[in-house]
């Protein structure tokens, strides 16, 4: 009975601390889009530090990416390592988008 207390009690504190973070990606990803983006990628590198291997913080990194192929492969890693996250529809999306801008129906289509 004392772990499962103790496990419930772990889910009480861990729960709204990742629903918190996604809010912040969120929030952060909208910046982006209201023209912050330097500001973000100022805030970026802490981020990346801190949940190097979360799908949303992986997802604004590939927002803020300069080097479309650079960002291409973030897109797939995300749908590739967290297929069931919240960001792996949107970067499948964003997957198919760079292919139609260039103009390879083929790959888009595959992606």
């Amino acid at each position: 009975m004392g772990a499962r207390a103790g496990l419930m009690g772990l889910a009480l504190v861990v729960t709204p601390l990742l629903f918190g973070q996604q809010a912040a990606v969120r929030a952060k990803i909208l910046a982006v889009a209201e023209g912050h983006a330097e500001d973000v990628r100022r805030e970026l590198p802490s981020l990346l530090a801190a949940y190097p291997n979360d799908p949303g913080v992986l997802f604004l990194s590939a927002i803020l990416e300069r080097d479309g192929n650079k960002a291409l492969e973030t897109y797939h890693r995300i749908v590739r390592q967290y297929p069931h996250s919240e960001w792996a529809d949107d970067s499948q999306w964003r997957i198919v988008q760079y292919y139609a801008l260039l103009r390879d129906t083929l790959a888009a289509r595959q992606a």
